[in-house]
């Protein structure tokens, strides 16, 4: 991404680090959707209110309070500031946030370098901005933050997005930024919406009414080409992929694009394919998937038991089998009455019926929100966990 490791530099060299910081005030919480980013976890609780825990680098993602340190981590589940009545909420990716009102608006916060709040307004470099509300949007069901731009799924199925286009991220056909949202042509019917991000550029995908899906912005790369070369592409259907129900991606995913669709039979279908094609394929996982949660090299998968299988990398217990050994698949400890997982880059996130999160992998910056981390020392076996932990704050 275009700042964020300059900006994590900076943050290492400010020494900020607050792996302890305030309870969640009134007591514990239950959590009804969650959002993870790269290193980040959030969620919305049963009063609408949104927080958040992991890296708060400028205040992009967990932005509680301007006392607390542009850099900072926090271990634990912190509120973000002046959000209320959330319905719905976007995958992260460690520069900002947004989340969708119970009124159909939509408001954003963090970095606003290339007009990525959409409030009609760009700012300087590294300074960031509270929750703010999106111009013009009034009928939100679902929203995207990713790579330096947002989307908003409207409710009769249009789309309007803003921020950083040089990559096609608004689906316009320009490369030209956009403080304001502006319509998506070409997509009339959708029902469902996620973004991602590349270390290229972002990029977004819909589901349409007719179970076909469409994708824009750098959604493929030509992998036979030295340096994979990316290319923006304006909205364009994903080929071999029928009766899809629901569509993932990775929050970000370094060489290109990776997304996914639970299909009607349970199975599961991904893309681009080997070659950087955008041509689904199917992918080995098991039968009766009800959704999924992708992170950069691993995949959970929530089943219709609820229960969660797991399959990939496992360096850092992503998998959370209690092991480190990568595995083709299987069952997560301890996990029953799960009704939504989400994934970062190298932790995965579950939400029980119970209102209860459990999360698991990496946690050098405290996104699995337990109250333990410690950057400084990669060896330490606070920054990870191949079991489920609770997160605190939470039933």
């Amino acid at each position: 991404m275009r700042r964020r490791f300059i900006v994590l530099a900076l943050a290492a060299c400010n020494g900020a680090v607050d792996a302890t910081p305030p309870s969640l005030p009134g007591g514990p919480r239950a959590a009804t959707a969650l959002a993870n980013g790269f290193d980040t976890s959030c969620t919305i609780t049963s009063a609408g209110e949104v927080a958040c825990w992991g890296s708060n680098v400028g205040w992009w993602d967990i932005a509680w309070s301007h006392s607390h340190q542009r850099g900072a981590y926090t271990a634990s589940p912190l509120l973000v500031d002046g959000v209320s009545d959330a319905l719905a909420m976007s995958q992260t990716d460690d520069l900002r946030g947004c989340a969708v009102l119970g009124d159909g608006r939509v408001q954003c916060w963090g970095d606003n370098f290339s007009g990525e709040l959409g409030n009609g307004l760009m700012s300087a470099p590294l300074t960031y901005q509270g929750p703010v509300y999106v111009s013009g949007i009034s009928t939100a069901t679902a929203v995207v933050s990713t790579f330096e731009h947002g989307c908003a799924l409207l409710s009769g199925g249009g789309v309007q997005c803003w921020g950083f286009n040089v990559n096609g991220s608004l689906g316009d056909g320009t490369r030209n930024d956009n403080a304001n949202p502006i319509t998506v042509p070409g997509v009339t019917n959708a029902v469902a919406m996620v973004g991602g991000a590349t270390g290229s550029g972002g990029y977004t995908c819909v589901l349409l009414a007719d179970q076909s899906v469409k994708c824009w912005g750098v959604i493929n790369c030509t992998v036979d080409v030295p340096d994979k070369q990316c290319f923006p592409h304006p909205p364009t259907t994903i080929t071999g992929l029928t009766g899809a129900t629901k569509i993932f991606v990775a929050a970000y995913h370094l060489a290109q694009p990776r997304a996914c669709a639970v299909l009607q039979d349970g199975t599961v279908g991904c893309w681009p394919d080997a070659k950087g094609n955008l041509m689904a394929s199917p992918e080995s996982s098991p039968a009766n998937v009800v959704s999924l949660a992708l992170g950069d090299r691993h995949t959970c998968a929530l089943l219709h038991d609820a229960t969660v299988t797991c399959w990939g990398a496992n360096e850092v217990g992503q998998l959370g089998n209690g092991t480190t050994v990568a595995a083709t698949n299987g069952a997560v400890l301890g996990l029953t009455d799960v009704v939504e997982v989400a994934a970062g880059n190298d932790h995965t996130c579950a939400r029980l019926s119970s209102g209860a999160i459990r999360c698991w992998g990496a946690n050098l910056s405290g996104q699995l929100g337990n109250g333990t981390a410690n950057p400084k020392d990669n060896s330490d076996p606070a920054n990870w966990s191949a079991i489920p932990v609770a997160v605190k704050g939470f039933l």
